[in-house]
């Protein structure tokens, strides 16, 4: 899995996530969230990127990408991401889209490196 950062959240990412930083790309629906892995159905999914210190087991799947962060997803949720996964940012928000159009056009950056699990 590639995930293409553009300039724009490239520079909006620096200034929030460290670079090397371990990150989750997720959803907000509570499927397989790293907060609550209770099942729900949902219509439309958020993602969230969340910063970790400690991997978890349940996000496998490293996700490449242009800006020098260890991203990393759960193979459950791999199945929402299309070819030409991106993050660019507008209007003041992180928007996540891939080849088929915008996915998330309000994606937040969640610091959970003093959290423990």
């Amino acid at each position: 899995m590639k995930l293409n950062i553009k300039p724009q959240a490239k520079e909006y990412l620096a200034n929030k996530i460290p670079t090397k930083s371990n990150l989750l790309l997720t959803t907000t629906d509570g499927a397989s969230s790293y907060a609550n892995n209770s099942a729900t159905c949902a219509l439309v999914y958020s993602f969230q990127l969340i910063i970790i210190n400690k991997l978890d087991a349940k996000f496998s799947i490293s996700v490449d990408n242009n800006a020098d962060y260890q991203i990393w997803m759960n193979p459950s949720e791999e199945y929402l991401f299309g070819n030409g996964l991106n993050l660019d940012f507008s209007h003041g928000a992180l928007v996540l889209g891939d080849n088929g159009g915008v996915m998330d056009s309000a994606v937040p950056v969640i610091d959970w490196r003093n959290l423990t699990k």
